[in-house]
């Protein structure tokens, strides 16, 4: 656990310049200082992890849903955003339900 606020600010900017490759908006530096931050203890710990992980989207398809009836129920449709996110051309539901249903409980 870091010790003081100093220690804590060299330890986000090492981690925000550990992508050169990426652009000063990069979701990989914003999710890194995050992470900093999560291990120090100054804040709630599991809330900047969460926010973390919701930066850093795992590269799934997404489905706008249409007219699905779980769509709600189904990661594929509520899980947050990327910039440059992969989508279903179509719902992929049909009468029989869903191959791809991605249970919100299982996440």
């Amino acid at each position: 656990m870091l010790t003081n606020h100093a220690l804590l600010i060299e330890k986000c900017h090492e981690a925000f310049w550990s992508f050169p490759e990426d652009t000063l908006s990069s979701d990989k530096r914003i999710a890194a200082v995050f992470e900093v931050i999560a291990s120090d203890g100054l804040v709630d710990r599991s809330y900047l992890a969460q926010i973390s992980r919701k930066i850093l989207m795992s590269d799934i398809a997404m489905c706008e849903g249409g007219d699905c009836p779980v769509r709600e129920n189904c990661w594929r449709y509520m899980a947050p955003v990327n910039r440059w996110q992969n989508y279903f051309a179509t719902p992929p539901f049909n009468e029989e339900g869903c191959d791809y249903f991605w249970d919100m409980n299982e996440k």
